[in-house]
């Protein structure tokens, strides 16, 4: 859970990121062929990087609806597995 929060916030920044970097070069001219290379592979890394992280976020989604899944197989929990649950769960918060 953790690590969906903490890379759905970095997603969040990458994209905003990304998206600023193409507004700017939309904005500039670039007759440079040297800045217009750098600024294309700006760009092409903020999109792997999104990638990435889209990735990683769908991936750690789906380990934690399995876990559900096993956890609802298993049966209900005592109160003090839940107790310990909740606890986890703000540790993280």
């Amino acid at each position: 859970m953790y690590d969906i929060k903490r890379q759905s916030s970095q997603l969040e920044a990458t994209s905003g990121k990304l998206k600023q970097t193409k507004v700017v070069l939309g904005c500039v001219d670039c007759d440079d062929e040297c800045t217009r290379c750098q600024s294309d592979s700006e760009i092409k890394k903020l999109e792997k990087r999104c990638t990435k992280l889209e990735d990683s976020v769908v991936f750690h989604k789906e380990r934690e609806r399995m876990f559900l899944d096993d956890l609802n197989s298993i049966g209900s929990l005592e109160n003090d597995e839940l107790r310990w649950l909740a606890s986890v769960e703000n540790h993280y918060a």
